[in-house]
């Protein structure tokens, strides 16, 4: 909770359209509003008292004919806040108009906004003026957030949601850290296009799938059997050990998507493929069982993801339809080689889009794992080295302490006979460089290679160190189109003089 207050006042104004759901919504949920505001000579003037670290909302409703102008805040210690000095105290006047006014709990057109954020506590008071259509009084809702009670709101599954799916909304309440001691009411109300649906009480009492009573966790599963867009409002209202209410309403939006004759059944079968005849595996084939094959005129692009932990194998996608033969992928075994510590890989992700409507379906987090596979199963690469660095040592073959040249040692395992270079250069800090390079056939295996810099060419170039190897490459130059290892940086030397 934060430890400064908030205070927001809302003042919100309907369509004459809307007046009359205005209405049955006072008379149906009576509970909602908590105050009014008097209405005397043209002016309301309200007080309030606000506990140390607590956030406040009051809501204000009036009918589109009904106006409101030269709003006032007064603080505890009588400053007036106005807009004309709002910004010096941190506060915010404004006209807000909703975007999807459907949505809204009951259709405001617009809404005259207050803000603050001070650390305040005693009484508040709030003074306007107001024109046009004016009643005796406005019903006023107060909401309290903070102090020592918080409140969150939950629900799950989050995403892709279907017709008849149970869906678990949870509302959590702590005093203190703790589940409250006196009266608590949760309701949960769904919405639909500004149109209330139906009202559920929320409970804390272990039952159905509230996990534990008295935990300070309310919940209510619901299913919905048509598709669409629906509006939940959670609203709480709590008594603290001290004798205050608080209050606090919560709203959230979810879509409900209809069900999808097409689904994975959870399993699946896998193969290593070697496609060359070198004993190694190019491709880790996984084929996924499903329900309800694809109608001629449904299509599906299904993606799918492996690896394990954090690290990331290899991704495929595919179209799904009635003329494909088998859910299959072909993974790449040259990446899962690369990147495979023995043991089993994870299926990490599986994405299902139906191409008719551009929707998801479903996004399958840790789908499941394959059997254990040794690293050394998959394809390889033709080269490999796996420093991260190259080793350097000053040539001294006569020990009097004058160089004949710079080495720079590593390790190459290659998978094929042939001619390989590797090459790079040293830069030193003034921006100078000096090639290196060796040619040298080699045969499948592991060799310790060695760039040789000679001290003719260091001295020549009056050349002094430390530099960094940059621009290191090694490969295969006998055959066209063979793979290359490149670093662009392979280690640094220590300081020397030419």
């Amino acid at each position: 909770m934060n430890t400064f207050m908030k205070v927001c006042l809302l003042l919100i104004f309907f369509h004459s359209s809307s007046y009359a759901f205005y209405t049955e919504e006072l008379q149906l949920n009576a509970a909602h509003w908590t105050d009014k505001l008097v209405i005397t000579s043209n002016k309301f003037d309200y007080t309030f008292d606000l506990p140390a670290n607590t956030e406040v909302v009051l809501r204000v409703l009036l009918t589109e004919l009904t106006n409101v102008d030269n709003v006032e805040v007064i603080l505890p210690d009588g400053t007036s806040i106005t807009a004309v000095n709002q910004v010096q105290y941190g506060i915010s006047i404004t006209t807000f108009i909703p975007s999807i006014a459907l949505d809204e709990l009951i259709s405001p057109s617009k809404a005259l906004i207050v803000t603050l954020d001070a650390e305040y506590s005693g009484n508040i008071q709030i003074k306007g003026d107001v024109s046009g259509n004016i009643p005796a009084s406005l019903p006023l809702d107060m909401q309290f957030i903070g102090a020592d009670v918080n409140f969150s709101t939950s629900y799950s599954p989050k995403q892709f949601l279907h017709v008849n799916d149970e869906i678990t909304f949870s509302q959590f309440i702590l005093e203190n850290n703790s589940a409250p001691q006196n009266t608590v009411i949760v309701e949960l109300d769904i919405y639909q296009s500004g149109e209330l649906l139906s009202t559920h009480l929320m409970k804390d009492d272990g039952l159905l799938n509230d996990s534990e009573a008295s935990d300070g966790v309310y919940a209510k599963t619901i299913s919905f059997d048509i598709e669409g867009k629906y509006t939940i409002r959670i609203q709480s209202i709590v008594t603290d050990s001290q004798g205050n209410t608080h209050k606090n309403v919560d709203t959230k939006t979810i879509e409900i998507r209809p069900n999808s004759p097409f689904s994975l059944t959870g399993t699946f079968t896998e193969q290593l493929i070697d496609n060359n005849g070198n004993g190694l595996a190019d491709k880790l084939k996984l084929s996924f069982d499903y329900n309800n094959a694809p109608a001629a005129d449904e299509k599906y692009r299904i993606q799918v993801i492996i690896g394990s932990g954090n690290k990331f194998y290899d991704m495929q996608t595919l179209i799904f339809d009635s003329t494909t033969a088998e859910l299959a992928f072909h993974l790449n075994g040259l990446e899962i080689g690369k990147n495979h510590i023995d043991g089993p890989i994870e299926i990490q992700d599986v994405r299902i889009k139906d191409l008719n409507t551009g929707n998801f379906i479903e996004i399958l987090k840790s789908f499941g794992v394959t059997a254990s596979y040794l690293t050394s199963q998959f394809e390889r690469p033709n080269e490999i080295i796996n420093q991260s660095d190259a080793t350097f040592s000053f040539e001294d073959a006569d020990n009097n302490k004058i160089y004949e040249g710079i080495n720079i040692y590593f390790i190459a395992d290659v998978a094929t006979d042939g001619n390989y270079q590797a090459k790079g250069r040293l830069k030193n800090t003034e921006g100078e460089f000096i090639l290196g390079k060796i040619d040298t056939p080699l045969t499948s295996g592991i060799h310790p290679l060695t760039i040789f810099i000679p001290a003719e060419k260091i001295i020549s170039s009056g050349f002094n160190g430390p530099a960094d190897f940059i621009w290191f490459m090694f490969y295969r130059y006998d055959v066209n189109n063979w793979e290359m290892i490149e670093r662009s940086k392979f280690g640094a030397t220590a300081p020397f003089n030419c």
